[in-house]
C-alpha cells in the first residue's frame, strides 16, 4: 500500500414573443460543458499542487461522474461517426474503472498500470482523432469527450507521481484546448426584421454541435458581453465552452 497523497423558426418564435411581452421559456443553465469544466478545474489544481488529497479523490470521482453522464446525455443520440462513438466508449469504460478511485488509488500497482496500459493510450486516442476528423460536429464530441479523458490522466499521473508522463498529458492536452477555442468557436449571424416598428435584429448563434442560441434585440449589433453570453447558451454542451472557460480560468 502506498502513502495517501493529499434556425429561423427560432427566431421567428422570438420575435413573436418579444412582440407580444411573452418572455421565452428558460433554457436551463447548466449543461454538459459546466459538468466537464468543474472536473477540469479540479484536475489542474491537483497538477499544479503536485499531489492529491483524500478529499480531492473523493471530489474527483464525483465530478468525474457527472460530466461523463452529462457528456453522454448531450450526444449520445446523435453521436457523429465512428470516431466519436470510439472516444466516447472509452470514456464510460473510465467510469467503470474509477468507480471506486478513493479505494483503489491505494494499490500503488494497479494505479501505475493503469494509467500506462489503458488510460494514456484512450487519451492519446482522443487527442488523434480530434485531428483527424474533418466534421466539425465530430471535433466537438471528440473534444468534449476527450477533456474528460485528459482531465482524468493529468489527475492519475499526478496522484501516481508519474513525472514524465504528467509533463507530457499537460503538454498535449493544453495544445489541445487551445487549438478546440481556434477550431469551433460559434458562428454568428445578425439579421433584420422587416415589417417591424421599431426596427428589430434576431441575433444567431450556432455551436459545433448544431446547437442554436437566439436573442431579438432593438440593436444591429449585440454588445461583446451580450455577443459571449449568446456564443456561450449556444455552447452550453459543446468541448468549445470547455475549452474556452477551462483556459480563461487558468489565466490564458
Amino acid at each position: 500500500m502506498r502513502r495517501l497523497r493529499q434556425g429561423m423558426v427560432a427566431a421567428t418564435l422570438a420575435l413573436a414573443m418579444l412582440l407580444t411581452g411573452t418572455a421565452p421559456p428558460a433554457r436551463a443553465a447548466d449543461g454538459a460543458a459546466d459538468k466537464v469544466i468543474d472536473l477540469a478545474l479540479l484536475a489542474w489544481n491537483i497538477y499544479k499542487a503536485g499531489s492529491i488529497t483524500p478529499d480531492q479523490a473523493v471530489q474527483f470521482v464525483r465530478l468525474l461522474t457527472g460530466a461523463i453522464t452529462e457528456t453522454e446525455n448531450a450526444v449520445i443520440g446523435h453521436i457523429d461517426g465512428l470516431e466519436a462513438r470510439e472516444v466516447m466508449g472509452h470514456l464510460r469504460g473510465v467510469s467503470y474503472a474509477l468507480a471506486d478511485y478513493e479505494v483503489t488509488r491505494e494499490n500503488e500497482v494497479w494505479l501505475a498500470q493503469y494509467v500506462r496500459l489503458e488510460l494514456a493510450g484512450q487519451a492519446a486516442n482522443a487527442y488523434e482523432k480530434y485531428y483527424g476528423v474533418s466534421s466539425d460536429k465530430a471535433k466537438d464530441q471528440i473534444a468534449l469527450a476527450g477533456q474528460s479523458l485528459y482531465s482524468t490522466l493529468l489527475t492519475l499521473t499526478t496522484d501516481a507521481g508519474l513525472n514524465a508522463a504528467k509533463a507530457k498529458a499537460q503538454a498535449d492536452y493544453h495544445k489541445l484546448i487551445g487549438d478546440v477555442v481556434k477550431d469551433l468557436e460559434p458562428k454568428c449571424t445578425s439579421v433584420p426584421v422587416h415589417g417591424t416598428a421599431p426596427p428589430r435584429y434576431v441575433h444567431q448563434c450556432t455551436a459545433a454541435n448544431d446547437e442554436k442560441s437566439t436573442k431579438v434585440t432593438e440593436t444591429r449589433e449585440l454588445s461583446a458581453a451580450e455577443l459571449d453570453d449568446l456564443k456561450a447558451e449556444a455552447a452550453k454542451d459543446s468541448g468549445w465552452l470547455v475549452a474556452r472557460r477551462t483556459l480563461q480560468e487558468l489565466g490564458q
